[in-house]
């Protein structure tokens, strides 16, 4: 059967990225606008599929491998991807999103990006507002990865 979503081609992207890791110090020259270039696809496929599990879950691991292995390189795509984050939990409630936006402030959250920080301030507001809702309908064990919520909150809150 085929995949409508591809999350095969996802989850392939995610297995290559892993086995990659990293380029070290610096990036080839090549490759620095790499993640410029790329981002707009994973935007919007979010912005088309955030809401199914598997392709959220798929989607959200690659970008912890390609932070991970662009590393700096990241750091001008950053804010757009805090955003997209956080209207997708908005509107999803998946904690894979706040897993990412958590990674993105623990890379580059000392940078003095005015657009970076107006981004980690909504993605702090709209999980909030968006993870009480949840906790009026159902108590924090009922939630799915209902201690993910706990922690990444924390998490944010220390940071």
């Amino acid at each position: 059967m085929q995949d409508p979503l591809n999350t095969d081609g996802l989850a392939n992207l995610e297995v290559m990225l892993h086995v990659v890791g990293s380029f070290g110090e610096q990036l080839p020259p090549t490759c620095q606008g790499t993640c410029q270039e790329v981002w707009p696809v994973f935007d919007t496929f979010l912005a088309k599929h955030g809401s199914d599990y598997e392709s959220a879950e798929h989607v959200t691991r690659v970008l912890r491998h390609a932070l991970n292995l662009f590393g700096p390189a990241v750091l001008p795509i950053a804010a757009d991807v805090l955003r997209r984050m956080s209207t997708a939990f908005a509107s999803s409630g998946l904690s894979c999103y706040l897993w990412i936006a958590s990674k993105v402030h623990t890379r580059f959250g000392n940078e003095e990006d005015p657009l970076l920080r107006n981004a980690v301030k909504d993605v702090y507001e709209r999980s909030t507002q968006k993870l009480f809702v949840m906790l009026r309908e159902k108590s924090a064990a009922m939630l799915p990865d209902g201690d993910s919520f706990l922690f990444l909150s924390s998490h944010r809150a220390q940071g």
